[in-house]
């Protein structure tokens, strides 16, 4: 017997924290970096065959579901479509035919948890240019602002987690939310956020650090 979330609130809950797996193609948590001794970007590492997947919750009204994604060729592309169940009944979609089975859902996508990217996937990271004097006096950008925090500053997106969560608190800013996907699909897809240096932030910071791309931080 499976257990879906049948409650549309505790669905979008499920998946209110950004969710990201990296694996390499062959299903190893391991990549060798013994040839890339500087700072590789993620992107370059899906180039060399990590897998980078995340997992979005949809819905029609009567059916549930959640669409997988990849990162293939410098953007993220449906990989596949889990079961669609009732959320009245529970009851499973028939024909069942081309669609992923529930057991195939990673478990952290259906307990809301973040999951721990590999410390291979970590280990190289870009120098943070994070200065808190700076960050005290630093003021959103107005060109920013009019693109609608696309991209936000190289400032912004070079925070570590630790770094983002200490100068959150020293801002004020209006809330920006998303609809139809988590704040990670939306900081990484459409913000150029590397996942790595995001990973560990809670729903509430990635709620405000939304919010200060959106700003013209």
């Amino acid at each position: 017997m499976h257990h879906w979330i049948t409650n549309r609130r505790q669905f979008v809950a499920a998946l209110g924290l950004g969710l990201v797996s990296a694996r390499t193609g062959s299903g190893d948590d391991e990549i060798s970096f013994a040839s890339h001794p500087f700072f590789v970007e993620w992107q370059e590492l899906a180039r060399q065959g990590q897998i980078f997947e995340h997992w979005t919750p949809e819905d029609d009204g009567k059916w549930s579901w959640y669409r997988a994604e990849r990162y293939v060729d410098g953007d993220w592309k449906s990989h596949a479509i889990s079961l669609p169940v009732n959320r009245k009944t529970g009851e499973l979609h028939q024909p069942a035919d081309g669609y992923v089975g529930l057991d195939n859902i990673p478990p952290y996508v259906l307990t809301g948890d973040l999951p721990q990217l590999p410390d291979s996937i970590k280990r190289q990271m870009a120098p943070s240019q994070f200065d808190p004097t700076e960050a005290m006096m630093r003021l959103p950008h107005p060109e920013v602002q009019m693109r609608d925090g696309k991209p936000p500053s190289e400032w912004l997106r070079s925070l570590y987690a630790d770094e983002l969560r200490t100068w959150l608190k020293t801002i004020d800013i209006t809330e920006a939310t998303v609809s139809g996907m988590t704040f990670w699909v939306h900081l990484v897809r459409d913000h150029s956020f590397d996942p790595r240096r995001i990973e560990g932030l809670n729903e509430r910071e990635f709620l405000q650090l939304h919010s200060a791309a959106h700003f013209g931080y």
